[in-house]
């Protein structure tokens, strides 16, 4: 079966595609794991440090600075550089991700299923090395069982098509919802 893929996604789509694959492992491990937004988590968690720190920093000019008031503005002040840091690489990753998509052809068939994008690269990966097919929000990922194996994501609106010809062609590939 063919699927050619003509429009780019949804920003919803590719922030999904960066949140499993950096969840991988929890997804392939924990069959009953949610999938977590880091996106929201990190900039919750750098808004509700900064706050911290400010209130931490007005409180020592008020009252003075102590050697822990110190130690303690440093290690916040590197554990919010951190969650920027992270932050920042999840939306160059998903920038990347973005400006990456073009024409596609999303090919499954009884060797494996296949994810070749026009004037790029081609991902292929054997039903062999396939763990599961995980059903998100907004995506539908192909995971591999290796950590090594590249884990092909397609938008869910292709989700009847790719359910249907694994039900008539692969049965035993298990299929997950989140």
């Amino acid at each position: 079966m063919k699927i050619v893929i003509n429009e780019r996604g949804s920003e919803a789509f590719y922030k999904e595609v960066v949140n499993i694959s950096g969840q991988y492992r929890f997804l392939l491990q924990n069959k009953n794991y949610k999938l977590k937004d880091y996106f929201k988590q990190f900039k919750v968690l750098l808004i509700a440090g900064c706050t911290v720190l400010v209130l931490l920093l007005i409180m020592c000019f008020a009252w003075g600075f102590k050697t822990f008031d110190y130690v303690a503005i440093i290690g916040l002040g590197l554990t919010m550089i951190m969650c920027c840091a992270y932050l920042y690489s999840l939306n160059r990753y998903k920038n990347a991700m973005m400006t990456e998509a073009g024409e596609s052809t999303l090919n499954l068939d009884e060797e494996g299923v296949e994810l070749n994008k026009k004037d790029a690269q081609v991902y292929r990966n054997s039903w062999n090395n396939i763990e599961c097919v995980i059903i998100a929000k907004e995506a539908l990922a192909f995971m591999p069982k290796m950590k090594t194996g590249m884990m092909i994501c397609v938008e869910r609106k292709y989700e009847e098509e790719i359910l249907n010809w694994l039900k008539e062609n692969k049965a035993e590939i298990e299929i997950r919802n989140l």
